[in-house]
């Protein structure tokens, strides 16, 4: 059994909470997400269409998605017919993994070894830059990320455990842990469990979230669902927890979220399609309810509380460019495209007759990126650059 960190409730109005003592396991109550008022609304500056080249330069061929170690040294290429390959850069040096299709992949920090979970969801940890197989273990695991560039935590069997690549040996089990899908925040810090409504399908929502601290190791019960379950759970950097559950006042999917190191609920927006992406921070992107093929896009600033619609597109995966100032979306549909927030403008990067089914992010530049390339029959890996300054 895991047991719940003892916290206040989040009150979701004040006549909810007052003169009610807080029981230890008392959280955000979705079905009261009516009750918060939304943020309020920011007029953004319009964008402003702009065309510059865009130099495509082919890195591999037949990939299906990347990974990018945090210094850039090294690239992950997946590709399960042809297996996942490491690549040097810039001395473009090729080694085939023993996984082909990758389940999960977590680099340590100073990028000296990589860690995979394969196709049977079983751990493998790779040397870098040679690909020599430190250590492996029998799975399945369900989520990783490094703490350091020694220690990998690890998720299996609803337990939390860790594994010292100092000294690769037996995992060492930490903390007890609800059982269901897990989602990390980009730094590793934080992990947020969405315990399934219903046993075995994770797809139809979930009951309960739960915050996994790893400082002090604790395990907060943050959500609970009422009538709706929640959906599409995820951390924004590492103080706030966001999902989609029906809004009964709205007659909608909602938008609520929760200020963990406050325990306060937030009520961003009564209307939200996809959540999309987040800028490792407090900024939150999401796509409205609407027409796929024009959706407006709208950006949620979680500490200012603040919503500021963007632009309608019909790209449906977005993520923050490092430093912030930028967002690109691609669709598998075909077309991408680069929103500079600091200088309002909307610059096209593929046409609409090229799928583009990844845009990974080239650590410490916004000025350059990676993209997975379908046109004709080749699927191919190729660095973006000439973006403007």
């Amino acid at each position: 059994m895991f047991s719940i960190a003892s916290h206040g409730a989040i009150c979701l109005a004040a006549w909810i909470c007052a003169g009610t003592p807080l029981g230890p396991t008392e959280a955000l109550a979705a079905d009261d997400l009516g009750l918060l008022p939304t943020f309020a609304v920011e007029a953004a500056k319009p964008l402003r269409p702009t065309r510059v080249p865009i130099t495509l330069s082919l890195t591999a061929r037949d990939a299906a998605s990347v990974s990018v170690a945090p210094d850039g040294s090294q690239i992950l290429v997946h590709n399960q017919q042809r297996g996942s390959r490491l690549i040097g850069i810039p001395k473009t040096e090729r080694i085939r993994l023993a996984a082909s299709y990758l389940r999960a992949v977590a680099f340590a920090p100073q990028s000296a070894h990589v860690a995979v979970l394969d196709e049977d969801a079983r751990l493998w940890i790779i040397a870098l830059p040679t690909g020599t197989v430190v250590a492996s273990y029998d799975g399945p695991f369900d989520a990783l990320a490094f703490v350091s560039p020694q220690t990998l935590l690890v998720a299996k069997s609803c337990q939390l455990w860790r594994l010292s690549l100092a000294d690769p040996g037996a995992l060492t089990p930490l903390l007890a842990i609800p059982c269901g899908p897990i989602h990390l925040s980009q730094s590793g810090r934080t992990w947020l469990v969405a315990e399934p409504r219903e046993p075995m399908q994770p797809r139809a929502g979930a009951r309960n979230l739960y915050r996994v601290g790893l400082e002090p190791l604790t395990v907060e019960l943050i959500a609970v669902a009422g009538a709706s379950p929640l959906f599409d759970a995820r951390l924004v950097g590492d103080n706030y927890a966001c999902f989609r559950t029906l809004n009964p006042t709205a007659q909608s999917m909602g938008l609520g979220c929760v200020d963990l190191p406050h325990r306060e609920p937030l009520h961003p927006l009564d209307r939200v399609g996809l959540l999309l992406a987040d800028d490792n921070d407090a900024r939150l992107l999401v796509a409205e309810e609407g027409n796929p093929a024009a959706r407006l896009l709208t950006l949620i600033d979680l500490h200012k509380q603040v919503v500021t619609p963007l632009v309608v597109t019909h790209l449906d995966r977005w993520q923050f460019l490092p430093g912030g100032r930028r967002l690109v979306g691609a669709s598998n549909q075909g077309g991408a495209e680069l929103l500079d927030l600091q200088r309002n403008l909307q610059l096209p990067l593929v046409a609409d007759t090229t799928a583009v089914f990844e845009l990974s992010p080239i650590p410490g530049t916004d000025l350059r990126l990676y993209g997975v390339l379908r046109k004709n029959a080749s699927t191919d890996l190729v660095e973006l650059s000439g973006l403007p300054n």
